[in-house]
């Protein structure tokens, strides 16, 4: 009942190689983008229970009348599901690629993690070490509270709908069981109810599901999968949770570990963390690891970081969990003393990273500019010059202000996507009077056009670095030159999120592929983490930060 291999959907776009996985409301394959000569994983909509497939034309069809009302219910939420993660731009969510409909069915596009799930991660090795699994929940629990700002329940959080990519980093999928609540927390959207066992708490179990929207039930789920890679058990079920509570866990796991596991599966919702950031609270006892990576054009090295604790009392770098290649102690400190080095040579001029010549071994100290007056234009050896701060902010390391796009006065704080600027947005604010950049310093800065942004991707060396205890990355052009990008967050209405772990920087470009009737909706970006970096999109609403260029 699946699809052969060999098979081509949208003309010749894409090529089925294999199956990937298959559930009770559709079908996972690997596939080749052909155009392009890239895997991608494509998701059918095939309900086995009530859908029949032609083998030789490929066409689905409704086993029963009866079944039809049915399985059109729920095609209708499967593309509306491809909608929603298409809005969705975090990097530890799935990126959708395409949607399309075809062979009486529907389809969605993702990007493909050759890593495979962290469930086969754990069959192959086990429970994994206290700091490798935090490095995941970390990133799951960013995810989550990014998720949660949208008034949204994943509901099947566990390690089958975790990906890892190739730098080991975790990214989250299949949100068939999510929903949608209204600003009262009511819920928007059906859903049928699902249960994976031992992850899911006691409510998801009533009838009807979570009718309200409820951090604390992901919060479960999180926990629970927390208990899994520490273990590889599956938790308990729910009921022997409320019965009889938690095994215990192995000694060598610290304490507050274990008090965040047993506070998260606590039976009762309302005993649980109510957000992820109550959650992420209850392990700021542990030595959090830093998990930086510096990604460069052709491979991924881990590099430590330097926290602002670290430049007062100096010791051995924190590095990335990783299973296998350890750094040694000569190596560690040798890449900690070059880091050092680098760190010292942007002090000696620290409103624009532009190294200078120097006549002799003395740096001259620079006073710090005044607050809010346009940086220096630093010339990277690209088609344009980028500013050394961003705006609202007064040096590198300053976050300066997240700002909705084309909101030229930067205080709006809608959700609303017509509000900025309105129904038929333009799809180039650059230089015009819709761009901050351009309204807040003047005739000769103006936003990056995408293309811009994708230049300073390809172009250039990028390494994630903690500067004057702030985290971002160190970017290095052609010309030798320099510029910091704080990770700074985003903006959702008056909440910010994910500052010091994620960046995000508005170019003046229109996002303009129509997501199955959602033209427009977006517009085009640089977002960044400590794991990637990559030219991508958000929602207007969203607030970003914002870098200047001039030509």
């Amino acid at each position: 009942m699946q699809l052969q291999s060999g098979t081509l959907l949208q003309g010749g776009k894409y090529k089925i190689e294999t199956v990937l996985g298959q559930g009770g409301f559709g079908i996972t394959y690997l596939a080749t983008q052909v155009a392009l000569e890239r895997k991608v994983a494509i998701k059918e909509f095939f309900m086995k229970e009530h859908c029949n497939r032609d083998v030789a034309t490929s066409h689905v069809s409704v086993g029963s009348q009866g079944s039809q009302e049915l399985v059109a219910r729920f095609r209708q939420k499967f593309v509306k599901e491809a909608r929603m993660i298409a809005g969705l731009n975090h990097p530890h969510i799935i990126r959708i690629i395409d949607v399309f409909e075809e062979n009486g069915t529907a389809y969605y596009v993702m990007e493909y993690m050759g890593n495979g799930s962290l469930a086969e991660y754990l069959k192959r090795n086990g429970a994994v070490r206290e700091s490798e699994a935090l490095h995941y929940i970390y990133q799951l629990a960013d995810a989550l509270k990014f998720i949660h700002q949208h008034q949204m329940n994943h509901l099947d959080i566990k390690p089958g709908n975790v990906l890892l990519d190739n730098n080991n980093n975790a990214t989250l999928i299949d949100f068939g069981l999510s929903k949608r609540y209204d600003g009262e927390g009511h819920q928007t959207s059906t859903t049928p109810i699902g249960i994976s066992a031992g992850y899911a708490p006691m409510e998801q179990y009533k009838q009807g599901g979570v009718s309200t929207f409820s951090p604390a039930t992901d919060i479960y789920s999180l926990g629970a999968t927390l208990y899994k890679l520490l273990t590889n058990e599956t938790p308990p079920d729910a009921s022997d949770v409320n019965d009889d509570g938690l095994p215990p866990l192995p000694p060598s796991i610290s304490q507050s570990t274990a008090d965040t596991i047993e506070k998260a599966m606590q039976p009762r919702r309302r005993d649980r963390p109510q957000s992820i950031d109550e959650f992420l609270s209850l392990l700021t006892n542990n030595n959090k690891p830093s998990m930086q990576y510096n990604e460069e054009e052709s491979e991924t090295t881990i590099i430590p970081s330097i926290s602002p604790k670290a430049e007062e009392e100096p010791g051995s770098p924190n590095i990335p969990p990783k299973r296998a290649n350890h750094l040694s102690n000569r190596e560690i400190w040798f890449i900690a003393i070059l880091i050092l080095l680098v760190t010292s040579i942007f002090v000696i001029n620290k409103t624009s990273y532009n190294v200078p010549a120097q006549d002799s071994d003395t740096a001259v100290a620079i006073e710090n500019p005044i607050p809010n007056l346009p940086a220096q234009p630093i010339d990277l050896g690209l088609s344009v010059k980028w500013a050394s701060w961003n705006v609202g902010a007064s040096s590198p390391e300053d976050y300066g202000g997240l700002y909705g796009w084309a909101d030229p006065i930067g205080n709006n704080t809608s959700t609303n996507n017509t509000d900025y600027p309105n129904n038929n947005p333009p799809s180039n604010i650059c230089g015009t009077n819709y761009d901050i950049a351009h309204i807040k310093w003047g005739e000769n800065w103006r936003l990056p056009t995408k293309n811009e942004i994708l230049e300073l991707c390809e172009k250039c060396s990028w390494k994630w670095t903690s500067y004057k205890g702030v985290n971002g990355y160190m970017i290095t052009g052609p010309s030798g030159n320099y510029i910091f990008l704080p990770a700074a967050g985003q903006r959702y209405d008056t909440k910010i999120t994910s500052q010091k772990n994620f960046g995000y920087y508005w170019s003046g470009t229109l996002y303009s592929y129509d997501w199955l009737g959602t033209l427009h909706n977006n517009a085009s970006c640089l977002s960044f983490s400590k794991a990637q970096y990559q030219a991508s999109f958000t929602q207007r609403y969203f607030g970003c930060s914002a870098r200047p260029v001039s030509d």
